[in-house]
């Protein structure tokens, strides 16, 4: 995946595009000043995706300004988990193994790995890098790796092995599972013919449940669980003589798994081992991270709702803030001391004085007022002035001179909270295609796609205030 980040300076907003996502339905778009806490940027939480890349431009109006900002683009697919294939089985007699990996893989698919060594108490199993080890049940365990395009097979290799210990490996994947599993059990059996299993209850429907177990016999074969689908089975009178199996289901309603055991024929009698493991749905697929710090070039004045309104404006001066009061001081009869009912205070008040230069600028901030929309007053975090989300008061505008053009304007400002995350702004309206183009062959001929068209960027006179 690729992220690029460009910023535009007519309307002050960071543009972000990405592609690599073609196994994704949509993707959601996030921004971080450290790191560790993540916004996701306004209406893109679930952007459709088309032809493996981000369906339309997402742009950013509400960022920090003059500081290193992270956006963090993630694929998802919202399809149920699939199990994708198998990869080659492989084993040994106390050396390592290298499985294949599963035919038909994707970038962001799940891998998981199974492989355990015969000599059970001492013999262990080492996670190759990159992996991660989700479940040990000693000379049995489970492994996982969410798959990169050019990744190779790995090498699982074992500690603690004897001479003929038999070592088995083999790799599976899944399509939009988690690496995280949601739960996990793990057991020791005693010598029997059969490998028993615990239960184990999901909490959530859509999980992929793998069940892996583990003998220290050969068999003839083994049954797979009734409602799994057998992933695989090894065997192998190598060395002193072992045997792996695994299955899966994937629930489409969670339902609890009740202990049972792996019906085995052939071999003899013999300790064993098992594990099932529970795999959610993956939040995500695969993630990709690019930087830009983004510079105002002044103070802006910004519409969520209608960005094309967003203009730059000169501050000539502002009010100290004030924060209001809000409560009652009563007087008692025959007491001196008042009683006070308080509550918090009211968010902070001011007023910005803004200059238009001309008669056309003094027009388009009039326009840029008319809806009476929440406002972004957006400054660099070492500017003075006061910014944040405002709602803006009864307003004036006033000349110095008789003669001169210039207007000062009075915006009585309170901080209000931001608009809510279903307000997604447009750069344009109907009325700007009325006003662009003459005829419905015209907007077809300057814009391919719908997508096309709504870049297009309106003017302050397309807001009609009757």
């Amino acid at each position: 995946m690729t992220v690029t980040l460009t910023y535009d300076s007519t309307l002050a907003r960071v543009r972000v595009t990405a592609t690599g996502l073609a196994a994704a339905d949509v993707a959601s778009v996030e921004r971080s000043t450290d790191g560790v806490r993540w916004t996701t940027v306004r209406g893109a939480s679930a952007v459709p995706v088309s032809a493996g890349a981000l369906g339309r431009t997402v742009d950013d109006y509400e960022f920090s300004s003059d500081v290193l900002t992270t956006y963090r683009v993630r694929g998802i697919e919202t399809g149920a988990i699939t199990f994708v294939a198998a990869g080659t089985a492989a084993s040994g007699s106390n050396t390592s193994v290298t499985p294949g990996l599963p035919a038909g893989i994707l970038a962001g698919d799940l891998l998981v790995a199974v492989a355990s060594i015969r000599n059970s108490g001492t013999g262990t199993v080492n996670t190759p890098t990159g992996w991660t080890m989700v479940k040990d049940s000693g000379n049995l365990r489970m492994m996982v790796r969410r798959y990169v395009a050019g990744d190779v097979a790995p090498t699982i290799t074992f500690a603690g092995g004897v001479a003929n210990a038999d070592t088995f490996g083999r790799i599976a994947a899944f399509r939009r599972a988690s690496e995280v599993p949601a739960a996990s059990t793990a057991q020791l059996n005693g010598s029997a013919q059969n490998i028993a299993y615990g239960a184990l209850t999901p909490t959530a429907a859509g999980y992929a449940i793998v069940a892996a177990a583990w003998k220290q016999d050969d068999w003839t074969s083994v049954a797979a669980l009734a409602g799994w689908t057998e992933i695989s089975e090894q065997t192998s009178t190598t060395g002193d003589d072992a045997s792996q199996a695994w299955d899966y289901q994937i629930q489409t309603t969670a339902t609890a798994i009740p202990s049972g055991s792996f019906v085995v024929t052939g071999g003899a009698a013999a300790i064993s081992r098992s594990m099932v493991v529970a795999f959610p749905h993956a939040d995500y697929l695969n993630s990709q991270t690019n930087t830009i710090t983004p510079a105002l070039d002044g103070i802006w004045l910004k519409s969520i709702a209608r960005p094309f309104l967003n203009r730059r404006v000169t501050v000539t001066d502002w009010t100290a803030p004030t924060r209001p009061a809000r409560g009652g001081v009563f007087e008692v009869v025959g007491r001196s001391a008042p009683t006070a009912v308080n509550d918090v205070r009211g968010s902070k008040r001011f007023t910005l004085t803004v200059m238009t230069t001309d008669a056309a600028d003094e027009e388009n901030l009039d326009l840029c007022l008319s809806p009476n929309d929440i406002m972004l007053v957006h400054t660099s975090a070492a500017c003075p002035v006061p910014g944040g989300y405002v709602t803006i008061g009864d307003t004036t505008d006033a000349r110095n001179t008789r003669t001169s053009a210039r207007r000062f304007w009075d915006l009585p400002c309170t901080i209000a909270n931001p608009p809510g995350p279903d307000v997604v702004g447009a750069t344009s309206t109907w009325q700007t295609v009325l006003s662009t183009y003459a005829t419905w062959a015209d907007v077809l001929a300057a814009h391919a796609t719908w997508a096309d068209l709504m870049t297009l960027v309106g003017s302050p006179s397309d807001v009609v205030v009757d």
